[in-house]
């Protein structure tokens, strides 16, 4: 899981305003007569406290007006396909049918290492080395019937590049869901990633801290019954410090 990249690409610039905008909207119909009136309450200033207040409350349509596009870099195919049951979000990837690794000079650096298998170096080894395998059947099969064809031998482990493009509810959901134990460490990695970069944004405190956007265990209570890990992350722990305490292997790699 080493050398996987996440960055936010772009975010709606001010989503206080439109929040606290379209909350009040809701409430002051009455009192809007024409174009001016609503161009008003849009400008009026919005205070910490109700982005908070809104940001916590369940009611989804007002938190999807802001958006938030992020970059993944690095992260497997597997990932990807656990990643892309979230119908709400918008994702483009790297395409399989397109994409030609024929000329790949370090064949070993397509390929995601389980987080199990960091520290393991024979392992590690063994493992790689079935992947490059498997990248060396490729390049034959891609040389005679073409990319689409030699796609499907390639292993899940395969390195792909996404791009994740959805609203405050969403992420929060997604974040939520995917960092619970009950994931595999890959995903709870990079949704940590995720989280980390939205909780660095001007207002990310405020929309995407570890009392609304967290897991179960963080935000109130496990939500999976008998298939609880009954080990809850810590309430207050912010995404960095989470990644800290759980993949330390991969601390020592970003510093």
């Amino acid at each position: 899981m080493d050398k996987i990249q996440v960055k936010l690409l772009e975010c709606t610039e001010n989503p206080k305003q439109i929040m606290g905008f379209l909350a009040r909207m809701t409430q002051r119909g009455h009192e809007i007569k024409d174009m001016n009136d609503l161009v008003n309450l849009y400008n009026k200033s919005c205070s910490d406290k109700l982005v908070k207040n809104l940001a916590d409350l369940p009611h989804g349509t007002i938190k999807r007006f802001p958006t938030y596009t992020i970059a993944i870099v690095g992260a497997s195919r597997r990932f990807l396909a656990q990643i892309r049951t979230h119908q709400m979000a918008d994702f483009v990837s790297g395409s399989l049918q397109y994409s030609d690794w024929s000329n790949v000079k370090h064949p070993e650096e397509m390929f995601v290492t389980p987080y199990e298998m960091l520290d393991n170096p024979t392992l590690r080894s063994y493992y790689l080395d079935s992947c490059v395998r498997n990248f060396l059947q490729y390049r034959t099969i891609a040389s005679a019937a073409g990319n689409d064809a030699a796609g499907f031998i390639l292993p899940n482990s395969t390195r792909n590049v996404l791009v994740i493009h959805a609203g405050v509810q969403e992420w929060q959901y997604i974040i939520g869901l995917r960092t619970c134990r009950r994931n595999s460490l890959e995903t709870r990695y990079v949704c940590y990633r995720i989280w980390e970069e939205l909780y660095k944004t001007e207002y990310g405190e405020l929309l995407f801290n570890s009392r609304n956007t967290g897991a179960g265990c963080q935000t109130a209570m496990c939500h999976e019954g008998h298939m609880s890990c009954k080990d809850p992350l810590p309430k207050e722990a912010t995404p960095t410090e989470l990644i800290k305490m759980e993949f330390p292997l991969l601390c020592k790699e970003q510093s």
